[in-house]
């Protein structure tokens, strides 16, 4: 992995535990998202971008866990797809700003995606695809499918680090050979 960004990744989830909330996730999505925020950073809507953060319930899952979190339950599945639809309607941020800045803002419950992940799993970018690749990383999470968390690291990294290692990207490279069920076959 591409040891800045990991720098980066550390230094933005210091700085909402300070208190620079609007500071890191900026810094996250012009180093994370860059491809597409690097085209919205003029016409960036801020200030409606800050009200749309305080409409959603992050407190709701302040306490809970991606791995112990039951993702067919209906509030956690309808605030998950409030607060993704309320992020990914900003230019520059969309699809996988949307998931970057709600694993900032609570990493020990939201996923992290890209295009080559979201391709790799056959997912919709949509609110209920963004929770369905939820149910299908926590699903092969529980199978054993991905490695054990480093020392203070979160499942949710975990399985994105897995994710970047081993899926492969538009030129059919990677690191290592990824598993890939679907969605689809997930539902059994």
């Amino acid at each position: 992995m591409d040891e800045l960004r990991d720098e980066i990744y550390g230094w933005s989830l210091n700085l909402v535990k300070n208190g620079f909330r609007l500071e890191a996730i900026f810094l996250f999505l012009s180093t994370w998202n860059i491809a597409a925020f690097r085209y919205a950073m003029r016409r960036f809507r801020i200030e409606e971008f800050k009200r749309a953060l305080e409409s959603c319930d992050f407190e709701f899952f302040r306490s809970r866990k991606f791995e112990s979190t039951d993702l067919m339950d209906t509030e956690v599945v309808k605030k998950t797809e409030e607060i993704y639809e309320a992020l990914s309607r900003f230019d520059g941020v969309k699809h996988v700003g949307a998931s970057k800045v709600m694993h900032l803002l609570n990493p020990e419950f939201f996923m992290m995606w890209d295009s080559k992940v979201i391709n790799h799993y056959e997912a919709k970018r949509t609110p209920e695809g963004y929770v369905d690749f939820m149910r299908l990383m926590q699903k092969m999470w529980k199978e054993g499918k991905f490695p054990k968390p480093r020392k203070g690291e979160t499942v949710t990294r975990a399985i994105d680090v897995y994710n970047i290692t081993v899926v492969p990207d538009r030129k059919g490279e990677s690191q290592q050979q990824a598993p890939r069920p679907t969605l689809e076959q997930s539902e059994g």
